[in-house]
């Protein structure tokens, strides 16, 4: 591979147009995207389901979201979920059968 300064002057230039390009098309979609924000009730819906969508993929992927209690019934709700797994943590339930023997 050659790598001569001329080569590496001219993917320098490339990568600046490149960044220049890329920054330009996205202050353009979101000055767009701010104009809309800005109609009235439709924008604030608009900014509303935004907030929303943000809010869903900032949550974490591997987040249990169902368990089953202690009764055997399914537990969907996110609070739900987090005292139950304090109760088998502070409860004793996650102790294994049986003794072992160390010696």
């Amino acid at each position: 591979m050659n790598r001569c300064d001329e080569t590496i002057a001219n993917y320098k230039m490339a990568n600046k147009l490149a960044k220049r390009a890329v920054a330009k098309t996205k202050e353009s979609t979101l000055k767009d995207l701010y104009d809309s924000l800005e109609e009235g009730q439709e924008g604030q819906q608009r900014a509303i389901r935004i907030a929303k969508q943000k809010n869903w993929e900032s949550q974490d992927v591997y987040q249990v979201r169902v368990l089953k209690g202690s009764d055997g019934e399914l537990l969907t709700d996110d609070e739900a979920v987090r005292e139950r797994w304090r109760s088998y943590f502070q409860g004793g339930e996650n102790s294994r059968g049986g003794t072992r023997d160390t010696s």
